[in-house]
């Protein structure tokens, strides 16, 4: 089977995982998160056709699996090889945020996230507290439970798509910190 058809065939289970086939079964456990990768699939929202669910924007950080700015078809946003790298680089910023830069609740790390010179940060901390569950004021922290929940709605708000981020490649993600 050609390569690319593979994973275009992966990458529709992954993200509309048993629903796509209206089927119940768990479709994940016969998934290689190291393998899923959407780029430049033009059928997708730009992060996930970016691997790249929390559309970071390019900056002189050296992400793991970044594809190089001369190879990216994107001139804005980062590209990742894999899917699972864009969400490494998501959980990455998440957790600077909260331990470096002290953003100290959803209300103060989405308006760093997303600025009110760019968005409706507004709108976007509320969809945050929505899907997540966390009060716009409680005090965040950097736990693997806590920062998938806000990849999660980020990657949500960011994409137009529910449930961007699968389990399995989350936890795949975790495990390259």
């Amino acid at each position: 089977m050609n390569k690319a058809l593979l994973f275009t065939i992966i990458g529709a289970l992954v993200l509309f995982g048993p629903n796509l086939f209206g089927q119940s079964e768990n479709i994940y456990s016969i998934m290689r998160p190291e393998l899923i990768t959407f780029l430049n699939d033009p059928r997708r929202p730009r992060g996930i056709r970016n691997n790249n669910p929390g559309n970071i924007r390019r900056s002189s950080s050296s992400w793991q699996g970044r594809v190089p700015w001369s190879e990216s078809k994107d001139k804005n946003f980062e590209q990742f090889e894999q899917y699972f790298w864009g969400v490494r680089a998501l959980i990455v910023l998440l957790k600077n945020y909260i331990t470096i830069h002290k953003t100290k609740n959803i209300e103060q790390l989405i308006a760093r996230w997303a600025p009110p010179s760019e968005n409706d940060t507004e709108s976007y901390i509320q969809s945050v507290v929505a899907l997540t569950g966390i009060k716009r004021n409680a005090t965040l922290s950097s736990d693997k439970e806590t920062l998938r929940k806000l990849c999660y709605a980020i990657a949500d708000h960011e994409n137009g798509v529910k449930d961007p981020i699968p389990d399995p490649i989350f936890d795949y993600a975790w495990t390259k910190l």
